[in-house]
């Protein structure tokens, strides 16, 4: 064999089989927050809570809201990238995704150094969408963690109950107690109200919480008239017992065994 012939053997065989010239893989650069919360709820379920458009005060002005803030959501480029690559750009849908986001916390395991974080939520499943309407269940409580480079680990995944959002109503309304009608400010934590089961059976159960939050100058009320001589007063996004919004009640739809004989919407005084 030739001296060109082995030389070129040689290089062949180091071509073939030598890595001391290859370049290392570049370690994955970190995940920004808003993709780790997405890849969380790839692994455990879309999260479920309480709207701040909706509870306490349900406004029913979300479009309104996301037009306006849609601006300071852009800002964060990172989260915006992160949501419109999932859902892409109409405002409405965008602002739904970046409200949940917001609710679901991601809590560092090292204060010095995070790298990886833990997580505790209320899901709703893989499948639930992002609406605000109120859901129905199962629901699952989920907790884990995940790391830097969006890796999950579930540790819990279990039937949990829905997450109880607080919902307002004007003063002066009358809830059903099994010993009559009592004024909601005068109700107190411990006192027994009529409600309602998922069945849809009426039982008697206790209060577990009271509470009151101011509302701005311009809030609006519907008022409905019932054909039994009632008057309901509400925040237009208040959902009734069947999962319908106080404020889609026209003349004539049936509401508690009785029927709408007016609706319109009046300034809360």
């Amino acid at each position: 064999m030739s001296a060109r012939a082995f030389l070129c053997l040689l290089l062949v065989a180091a071509a073939c089989g030598g890595n001391a010239l290859a370049s290392p893989t570049p370690a994955p650069s970190p995940l920004p927050a808003a993709e780790l919360k997405y890849r969380v709820m790839d692994a455990g379920g879309r999260v479920e809570f309480c709207d701040p458009d909706y509870y306490p005060i349900a406004r029913a002005d979300e479009d309104q809201l996301a037009k306006a803030r849609i601006g300071d959501i852009q800002k964060d480029a990172e989260t915006y990238a992160a949501i419109t690559a999932r859902v892409g750009t109409d405002v409405l849908t965008v602002y739904r995704e970046w409200k949940a986001l917001n609710a679901l916390r991601l809590t560092p395991l090292s204060t010095t150094a995070p790298a990886s974080w833990s997580f505790a939520y209320r899901s709703t499943g893989k499948n639930a969408g992002p609406s605000p309407a109120p859901k129905q269940g199962p629901f699952f409580q989920v907790e884990g963690s995940v790391n830097v480079n969006g890796k999950v680990d579930i540790t819990k995944n279990v039937t949990a109950g829905a997450v109880p959002c607080p919902i307002c109503l004007a003063m002066d309304t009358r809830i059903a107690t099994p010993r009559g009608d009592v004024l909601v400010q005068d109700l107190r934590v411990g006192d027994v109200v009529w409600t309602l089961e998922a069945s849809g059976e009426r039982v008697a159960a206790p209060l577990i919480e009271v509470g009151k939050t101011p509302v701005p100058n311009t809030h609006e009320v519907v008022l409905l008239a019932l054909a039994d001589g009632r008057a309901v007063r509400a925040s237009p996004g208040h959902p009734t017992a069947d999962g319908r919004s106080i404020g889609d009640l026209r003349i004539g739809d049936e509401l508690d065994r009785t029927r709408v004989v007016q609706a319109g919407r009046v300034p809360y005084t």
